[in-house]
């Protein structure tokens, strides 16, 4: 007997008017489908009335169409000269009110003004019936023949039982009977005889149509069902291709560092190699000056010691002596005169480079990015008899419609080949042999540049092979004024990221591994997040294997639970898990039907309840917090927000953190503070519980992209990250002071999600694309 009721109830949540939050009042239909009251449609399109509006207003109007948008789903809806007139009535909705309200009993009779309950409907009127009014329908001759139906009997009848009758918006005194083919469109008597003529019109009874329009209705439906199905699976793929896209940029960025310290390092060889070339031309020519500076001198005291006997003979001789020693004085002094050392040597030594070449060489040779990209094309339009709205940039049919199974892009770095070939330009150098003569021209060459010396004669000019292929030049400097100095790359260029000071870091020992790729137990396929359970058990969200693995510390297997799918208590790609520790029930966060979905679950592993998180896009970080109200928090990475919620699942609290950082990674919580990764801000950014900004920890050269925190038991904050395929942890205290570095040599991850330290001080990880975790030793601070 209550059938009818419980239909009725299932529409209940539908019939609040989302721009006046009140229940529908002659509900009119958009385009989309959406419905609201006729009224609050007025309001919106707020057109004035054409008494009250000059000509020029009333003619602006009809040639210039009001837009209405939608307020659930933003589309927009062009209408005609009349307004909102001219959308159509959601009659079945307006059924299901009057029933709702029969139901209630709380409708008045609307065949006369006593404002009574009423207790039946006239089918015939289509008016509600107080006793009265009943009374009258029974006996008077003006509703002779008027079927008259008791709410009782309405009650009774399964389904809709009241259906109002529709009249014509032309002939608004005639109901609407007939169906034109041609038109696609209910008419009545008078449309038929003037509008609707035949033979041009084909037109037939409403009754007679049969089930033909509401087939196609029916078919339209279930191909729309199926486009809906073809989005989540597109859907799917783009969140794979993003992780992809993700795992490939980190790969390539990893190997882009890594080219670069190569290239840093053999640059720095090569400039080693030139300096130490320079200071042996340097000591070559300076020796060579300091031999002719020294045959000067000894030139010079001859001379000296020759006049000043040829002076002492000329003074104290007579004509014999003189002559008797006068061929020698005069062999001496000549020999002296015609001997003197040349004195107009030149000294350069010059450092050539063309920094043009060198950035041109660079950029051919560090090595490229490739990507490739799959184009979408749009779907065909569905052919109906309906009018369809022509599609936009934004809609899901044009983004989806020729999406392929899946997309491929790639990132190489061609170094190996080119580091090689730059390494054995860099290597070419040569001898130093031909300094030992004077005016022979020393060329050291390599590819950071050329170092010319030469000492030459005038007239001699040096000449010299610069540099082949034409890679690198750079400084000049010379031995007379010397105005510059070579280059220096270990001082002037900044240090990287991934460099860190191998004396500062100590060094992590892996206490165990476990874990590899595939559906069975022990194995997953691509984690993407983890928490310790009431026990200090390891619990794992297997994404792609939709479910939640639990381990023992050791990493001995225990259970498993989760079953793939949408419905509630299925789990559809979990991406993070955390333990209410005051009663082990487990908060996993999963896709479900929509982007992201929270679900609680016992610490067995039974589904609990559904909590509705549609403002959330993707969940980067999941904590529970232990003083007061214990609120579960989640952090969203594309809109840096933190949200609170209650056990119930409703929303306590919410602040937006996007001005102090870039893309959260990871949330832990310590007393009344909210400490959150940022993944590109290289650093951890730290919140009061009412939102508030209050300081950093970390930075570049530290926190590399870290995608992992915790605080320990002590208040130190323990700061993960992957960067350079190596698990690193910077241990800090709570104020932001660095208290030590840590990082694990013994093997190569990548994409390490979350960070936790048991109560024995042991650190875990999750190495998503590796499959397994790591569970390293206890970190011991010097």
């Amino acid at each position: 007997m209550e059938d009818s009721l419980e239909n009725c109830s299932a529409f209940s949540d539908s019939h609040v008017c989302r721009l006046c939050n009140e229940r529908l009042n002659n509900p009119r239909i958009l385009p989309c489908l959406h419905s609201f009251c006729s009224d609050c449609l007025a309001k919106e399109v707020a057109m004035p009335s054409p008494d009250s509006s000059s000509a020029q207003e009333r003619l602006t109007r009809a040639l210039v169409p009001s837009i209405i948008t939608c307020k659930i789903c933003k589309q927009e809806a062009v209408l005609g000269p009349n307004g909102v007139e001219e959308l159509p009535y959601d009659y079945v909705l307006m059924n299901v009110l009057d029933m709702e309200a029969i139901a209630d009993m709380q409708i008045i009779c609307t065949s006369c003004k006593a404002k009574e309950k009423a207790v039946a409907r006239c089918s015939d009127c289509a008016n509600f019936l107080c006793p009265n009014c009943v009374t009258a329908h029974q006996y008077m001759r003006c509703f002779e023949n008027h079927k008259v139906v008791s709410f009782e009997e309405l009650r009774s009848s399964e389904g809709i039982a009241i259906h109002k009758p529709i009249f014509c918006n032309l002939h608004t005194t005639e109901n609407l009977k007939y169906f034109c083919n041609t038109c696609q469109v209910p008419i009545c008597n008078e449309c038929m005889m003037a509008e609707h003529r035949q033979p041009e019109h084909k037109h037939e009874r409403i009754p007679e149509l049969g089930d033909k329009q509401l087939n196609d209705l029916k078919h339209l439906v279930s191909e729309s069902r199926g486009k809906v199905s073809a989005c989540m699976e597109a859907s799917s793929n783009l969140e794979n291709m993003l992780s992809d896209l993700q795992m490939q940029r980190d790969n390539a960025r990893g190997l882009i560092e890594e080219t670069f310290q190569t290239y840093r390092t053999t640059l720095q060889k090569q400039k080693d190699n030139l300096l130490s070339e320079l200071d042996e031309v340097h000591s070559h020519q300076e020796l060579s000056i300091m031999e002719l500076f020294h045959n000067l001198e000894k030139t010079i005291e001859k001379i000296d010691d020759g006049c000043e006997f040829t002076e002492r003979v000329l003074k104290h001789g007579n004509a014999v002596e003189i002559l008797l020693i006068k061929r020698q004085i005069q062999d001496q002094l000549m020999s002296l005169i015609s001997n003197t050392p040349r004195l107009d040597m030149g000294v350069k030594i010059e450092f050539r480079t063309d920094a043009a070449n060198f950035e041109a060489a660079i950029k051919k040779l560090f090595g490229e990015l490739r990507s490739s990209n799959t184009p979408t094309s749009a779907p065909e339009p569905i052919e109906g008899n309906a009018g369809t709205p022509t599609p936009t940039e934004n809609d899901l049919a044009a983004m989806f419609g020729g999406l392929p199974q899946s997309s491929s892009s790639s990132s190489r770095s061609q170094t190996p080949q080119h580091l090689n070939e730059i390494a054995g330009l860099l290597s070419q150098t040569a001898p130093l042999s031909g300094l030992a003569s004077p005016g022979c021209p020393v060329l050291g060459s390599g590819a950071s540049g050329s170092l010319i010396s030469s000492m030459n004669a005038p007239g001699c000019e040096w000449n010299c092979n610069m540099l082949r292929n034409g890679i690198i030049y750079g400084l000049c400097l010379a031995v007379t004024q010397i105005p510059g100095t070579p280059i220096n790359l270990g001082e002037t260029t900044p240090p990287l990221s991934a460099t860190r000071g191998a004396s500062k870091i100590s060094a992590m020992q892996i206490r165990c591994k476990f874990g590899q790729l595939g559906p069975g137990k022990s194995q997953f396929n691509s984690p993407h997040g983890f928490c310790l359970g009431m026990d200090e058990d390891i619990v794992v969200a297997d994404t792609n294997n939709h479910r939640i693995q639990v381990f023992e510390k050791s990493g001995e297997f225990k259970y498993q639970f989760g079953i793939p799918g949408k419905e509630e208590g299925q789990l559809w790609y979990p991406r993070k898990v955390a333990v209410m520790r005051h009663c082990g029930k487990y908060v996993v966060c999963d896709r479900g039907n929509e982007r992201s979905r929270m679900q609680i679950f016992t610490k067995n592993g039974h589904f609990i309840k559904k909590i509705a998180i549609r403002y959330i896009d993707i969940v980067a970080g999941l904590a529970i917090t232990e003083q007061g109200e214990r609120n579960i928090v989640a952090v969203d990475s594309v809109s840096p927000t933190v949200f609170c919620i209650g056990e119930t699942g409703e929303l306590v609290k919410w602040f937006d953190c996007s001005d102090y950082m870039r893309e959260p990674s990871d949330i832990a919580i310590s007393g009344k503070e909210y400490f959150v990764c940022d993944f590109k801000g290289h650093c951890v950014v730290v919140f009061n519980e009412d939102g508030q900004f209050m300081r950093r920890i970390g930075c570049e050269n530290i926190t590399n992209y870290p995608n992992g925190i915790d605080i320990s038991d002590h208040g130190d904050v323990l700061v993960g990250d992957s960067h350079g395929n190596r698990f690193h942890v910077a241990v800090f205290q709570s104020d932001g002071s660095l208290i030590g570095e840590f990082e694990c040599p013994y093997v190569k991850v990548s994409r390490c999600c979350g960070l936790n330290v048991t109560s024995e001080g042991h650190v875990v990880t999750l190495a998503k694309n590796n499959h397994h975790v790591l569970v390293l030793n206890t970190l011991y601070i010097a």
